[in-house]
C-alpha cells in the first residue's frame, strides 16, 4: 500500500506542476515514461511533446485538432 500511494502522491504533485505552475500539458505521460532513479526517486520522462497551455500552435493541439479532422472523415 506505501508504493500506491508514494507513486500516487508522486504523479499528483507533478501533474499539479506541469499543469498549473508550468501552464502546460505533458502529452505523454504513460507508465513507460514513469521510472526511478538509481537513488530510488521517482521521475517522469517523455517530454517530447510537452506543449504550452498557452501557445495556440502547441504540437498536442495541432495533434488534437487533427484527430478531429481524421476522425470527422469516418463518421
Amino acid at each position: 500500500m506505501g508504493f500506491e500511494l508514494n507513486l500516487n502522491s508522486f504523479l499528483q504533485q507533478t501533474i499539479k506542476f506541469i499543469n498549473d505552475e508550468a501552464s502546460s500539458v505533458h502529452g505523454a505521460l504513460r507508465v513507460g515514461s514513469i521510472y526511478t532513479s538509481e537513488s530510488g526517486e521517482w521521475r517522469v520522462g517523455g517530454f517530447e511533446v510537452l506543449s504550452s497551455m498557452k501557445d495556440d500552435e502547441a504540437i498536442i493541439y495541432v495533434c488534437i485538432d487533427v484527430m478531429r479532422c481524421i476522425y470527422m472523415l469516418f463518421i
